[in-house]
């Protein structure tokens, strides 16, 4: 009678509806129990996004920022090393292995022999007994030798041959800083060389004491014209790589000479005279 009554009675289903929402939030809680918590990441912090925000808009002035840093180390691990360099064996030794590490040969004072590198960058010791000895001749054909190189040379007052065939970075400013060697220099090799243009032949008027200039201008639409004017500034220089009829051979429509070709050939002859009463 009790259990019909237990069974029969509305207490009855408000009893089962407990125990089942008791269970089913126990049973949630277990599963949220057994798995990890996930939180949302923090926001980025405002000095952060002001850093992408700052780079992502002078992306091209950082660039260059970082690469001139680059450049300054390795500049100062170059000062470090000529430094040194200088503090053993002085001036001299500096020019030379400047233009050895550029794949260059030099020539010292007195002496015929050219010295090189190795193919293993080895330096030959009888070079090293010259040590006290200027250079007075320097290859640095085909080398990357700029303007800033020539900082490491400068104090060589008695170069008399220097040679810059096929140097990409000779140019104007390059050649306007070769009136340091003005009373030595008797020998230039210029010929190659992709930046030296007509304009920048003008500063060689300070090399008195030239006798040897060698050239070649592909890129002149008047090299023999060049030539003449070369020899005007620097008389006692003969100039190579380069004749007087290139780009002066013309003729008018009646196949005659015209005045251009008739000025070469007169201070050809000219010329020709100067150095047969010379000798």
């Amino acid at each position: 009678m009790a259990v019909s009554l237990l069974v029969n009675s509305p207490f009855r289903l408000i009893g089962i509806k407990s125990w089942s929402k008791g269970c089913v939030g126990a049973v949630a809680k277990r599963c949220c129990s057994s798995s990890p918590v996930s939180t949302p990441p923090p926001p980025p912090s405002p000095l952060k996004t002001r850093a992408v925000v700052f780079l992502s808009k002078y992306f091209n002035d950082v660039e260059w920022l970082v690469e001139r840093t680059s450049a300054f180390r390795s500049w100062m691990q170059k000062f470090s090393y000529y430094g040194s360099t200088l503090g053993l064996y002085g001036d001299n030794m500096i020019a030379t292995f400047y233009i050895l590490r550029l794949g260059g040969s030099v020539r010292f004072a007195g002496h015929s022999e050219w010295f090189r590198q190795d193919s293993r960058g080895r330096i030959s010791k009888n070079m090293l007994k010259m040590v006290e000895l200027p250079v007075d001749g320097v290859d640095a054909s085909g080398t990357l030798i700029d303007y800033d190189g020539l900082d490491y040379l400068v104090s060589q007052s008695g170069l008399r041959t220097l040679s810059l065939s096929g140097c990409p970075k000779v140019d104007g400013w390059f050649l306007s800083r070769l009136y340091v060697f003005r009373d030595s220099l008797e020998e230039l090799n210029l010929s190659g060389c992709p930046n030296v243009t007509e304009g920048a032949l003008a500063s060689l008027h300070h090399l008195r004491n030239l006798r040897r200039l060698e050239l070649s201008l592909p890129a002149s639409s008047n090299p023999g014209l060049v030539r003449i004017l070369l020899e005007e500034v620097l008389p006692d220089c003969h100039v190579a790589g380069i004749e007087y009829n290139q780009g002066l051979r013309h003729t008018d429509p009646q196949g005659t000479e015209t005045d251009a070709e008739r000025d070469t050939a007169s201070h050809r002859d000219a010329l020709t005279h100067r150095d047969t009463s010379t000798h």
